[in-house]
């Protein structure tokens, strides 16, 4: 499915989805929950900046705590996650594996070497012999060891004393614990750690734990002290330093988790409290940081104290604010029932109408609620020029009354919201009242502004007190909002065209244009079709007015209803100079021919995307209708012949409209005018007469809301401007003596 088909689809989904009263009563409960999401909870809030001067004072309604600075609290916050200690966990398991390792470590050099006297093959001999190859295997046991511990080892009485030394050394080591690094403490504020072994928690400092570079300085220490020689040193150090291996382990998840616990469990408040009563800012004070601090706490406690009240309380006004919503709905859906019952039974214009409230609603909640921004910046002109484009200008007033109040209840019952939507709205539809075309929206572009301007002086001028700065700002906001209100209502007008199938005046006058690729083409590769249409459209516009249809939408409709002929032009008789194509033509094949100026048309409309209203005229005007002439002449051919009155019967449907019913009639009227030899009143009349109220029997007028009052109007319409087109010439002397003179030359 392409993006094309979006607009249709949504179409047919509002067309065919839902019963009429469904769908409204579908589109309320959607405007009415739209304004309770979007309307905040009643909490007063003081939109105050740094070195502002005040407009007015602020009195504390009840006692609070103050809260903290942002930049202390964070400060506050962060001392307190310091004072926790990093959290490193005794392995024991590991620790009884690395006393085990030493152990299995001297058993295998000890199995080694009472291996080697078994074979009596002494190792301190071959040693002394220089034979070292023999001790190789002591050297691989645990790592490359030298030749002097390898000598120490390979001595039974210096071996034991160096397994003892060594295993009470690393047993030691362990107990006090050791961890990879320390650097990973360094920031650390007591320094010290919190030791978890098992059950058990106790705080260490980081001088009693050791990491390798300690605990290889504390062997040396040791060896300098238990032994004298050097070999036996160097002994001693290589194979103590092969199991100082880490037991403790850095438990960084379970640090954040307490340092995250600390930092939340830290006051948000400071010392002292602001009394009720006491006077927090005074009116025209510069304010300050003490002052912000103190009118956000105030908030914060009231948005508190709003939670802990009862239910009851806490619904009330929202239930209230509900029922001004509802309320306010109930009178738009009244006015438009009374006033507008085709919009209100049409459920895609009812669904315009809709979509512009609700994106006016959104407008204001994003601009004015999310963004903080003053109520100068939302474009009610939008909703105003495009319900008067789409619809006309009293719905268009009354329906921005209506979103005024909606956004007044939504932001907490701000009339000055109203008086601006109403104001500004108004001007933007009286801007767009008469445009006929697209630029025309460059008027208000121009009117808007200024109109925003006089709005805010005239409300601000309630204010007491205003900085300069501030109202700067104002008029910018208004200025900017008059601007972009058209060029929002002219982008987004051709997207509720093609959704809803709404045709304005705008663009059916831009259809209007004879220079419009599809009327340019008919006037030169049809020009009988062309004049045939212009005059249609003549009497089609007169017999809308004198009926309240829609005059501009028949004539422009009329224009384009027989665009198919441009196909086979010649088969048409007002195309025809001369010789008919029919006469050698089968009357079931010519009648064909004379349907398929349908199909053709509406293949080229819907290739130019012309509007609905235009392309359903086409296959309408001529609804059911029998061609007749054809199939009178395929009887006479072969009166025995067996005819199918379908085969000669447009395929309809029967016009659906008021307009569509008008241009039926109003191209078969045209049509027969011209075969009447010497027209005058009284034979355009009978005419008339009988070829309406021949529609009217042939029930082809039944489906398109024309009443019997209706239709004398029409005919009473026809005749007038049928007579202006077929009046006699006066024939002037100076004519007479023209037309002797002419005579005269020719003989």
């Amino acid at each position: 499915m392409g993006w094309q088909n979006i607009p249709k689809n949504v179409t047919n989904f509002i067309k065919g989805s839902f019963s009429q009263w469904t769908l409204k009563i579908i589109y309320g409960m959607i405007i009415l929950i739209a304004c309770g999401l979007m309307t905040p909870e009643k909490f007063r809030t003081y939109h105050l900046k740094l070195d502002e001067i005040s407009k007015e004072e602020i009195i504390a309604p009840f006692t609070f705590s103050v809260l903290k600075p942002d930049d202390v609290l964070a400060r506050d916050q962060e001392n307190s996650a310091r004072q926790i200690n990093s959290i490193v966990d005794y392995d024991s398991v590991k620790t009884a594996q690395i006393l085990s390792e030493v152990r299995a470590f001297f058993d295998d050099v000890g199995n080694f070497i009472n291996g080697l006297e078994e074979c009596h093959t002494s190792p301190i001999d071959s040693l002394i012999a220089g034979n070292l190859e023999i001790l190789l295997p002591i050297s691989t046991l645990r790592g490359e060891l030298s030749d002097s511990t390898a000598y120490m080892l390979a001595n039974c009485d210096s071996r034991e004393r160096l397994q003892e030394v060594v295993r009470s050394t690393i047993k030691a080591l362990l107990q006090a614990g050791i961890i990879a690094e320390k650097k990973i403490f360094a920031e650390d504020f007591n320094k010290q750690i919190t030791l978890i072994s098992g059950d058990e928690e106790k705080n260490q400092h980081l001088d009693l734990i050791y990491d390798r570079i300690s605990a290889f300085h504390h062997i040396r220490n040791i060896s300098t002290q238990l032994w004298e020689l050097s070999y036996e040193q160097t002994a001693y150090e290589q194979v103590a330093g092969l199991f100082v291996i880490p037991n403790l382990l850095y438990n960084q998840e379970n640090t954040q988790e307490r340092r995250e616990k600390a930092r939340k469990e830290v006051s948000i408040y400071q010392e002292g409290q602001v009394f009720k009563g006491e006077i927090i800012l005074r009116s025209h004070e510069r304010v300050t940081e003490e002052h912000l601090t103190k009118i956000r706490s105030l908030e914060d406690q009231s948005q508190r104290k709003a939670f802990e009240k009862s239910t009851l309380l806490v619904l009330l006004p929202i239930v209230g604010r509900m029922l001004a919503i509802i309320l306010t709905l109930l009178l738009i859906a009244y006015y438009i029932y009374s006033y507008y019952p085709k919009l209100f039974y049409n459920n895609l214009r009812l669904s315009a109408l809709t979509s512009i409230i609700l994106l006016t609603l959104i407008t204001v909640y994003v601009i004015n609620i999310l963004a903080g921004m003053s109520i100068y910046m939302i474009p009610f002109a939008t909703a105003g020029m495009l319900f008067c484009v789409l619809f006309d200008s009293r719905l268009a007033l009354r329906l921005l009354a209506g979103i005024g109040f909606l956004a007044a209840i939504m932001l907490d019952y701000d009339f000055f919201v109203l008086f601006f939507a109403v104001v500004s709205g108004s001007v933007a539809i009286y801007s767009v009242s008469k445009v006929h075309n697209r630029s025309g929206f460059y008027r208000p572009l121009a009117i808007v502004p200024i109109a925003n301007i006089l709005i805010i002086l005239a409300l601000n001028s309630t204010v007491s007190y205003i900085q300069a700065e501030e109202f700067i700002y104002f008029l910018g906001l208004g200025i900017v909002s008059g601007a972009l209100s058209p060029v929002l209502a002219i982008g987004l007008l051709p997207i509720f065209e093609s959704i809803f199938h709404i045709s304005t005046d705008i663009t059916l006058l831009e259809l209007s244009n004879p220079n419009h690729p599809l009327l340019r083409n008919l006037a030169l590769q049809a020009p009988g079709t062309f004049h045939h249409s212009l005059m249609v459209g003549n009497l089609s516009e007169a017999a809308a007015r004198s009926i309240g249809a829609n005059p501009l939408r028949v004539r422009v409709c009329s224009y384009y209803h027989d665009i198919g002929k441009m196909c086979m032009p010649h088969y048409f008789a007002e195309n025809q100079r001369g010789k008919n194509p029919h006469d050698q033509t089968a009357p079931i094949a010519s009648a064909s021919i004379i349907k398929l100026h349908i199909k053709e048309g509406m293949r080229m409309a819907k290739e130019h995307r012309l509007p609905k209203e235009i392309t359903d005229i086409i296959p309408q005007h001529h609804g059911t209708g029998l061609i007749s002439f054809f199939y009178g002449k395929a009887k006479k051919d072969d009166p025995s012949a067996t005819l199918n009155e379908q085969d000669f019967r447009y395929d309809g449907p029967k016009p659906q409209t008021k307009e569509a019913g008008i241009i039926m009639m109003a191209d078969a009227v045209e049509a027969v005018s011209r075969l009447i030899e010497d027209p005058n009143p009284e034979k355009l009349k009978d005419m008339i007469y009988n070829i309406t109220k021949k529609k009217f029997e042939e029930s082809q007028l039944d489906e398109c809301e024309l009443t019997l009052k209706d239709i004398g109007k029409i005919r009473k319409s026809f005749l007038v401007v049928l007579t202006g087109a077929f009046h006699t010439r006066v024939d002037y002397p100076s004519t007479k003596n023209m037309t002797c003179l002419n005579q005269d030359n020719k003989k």
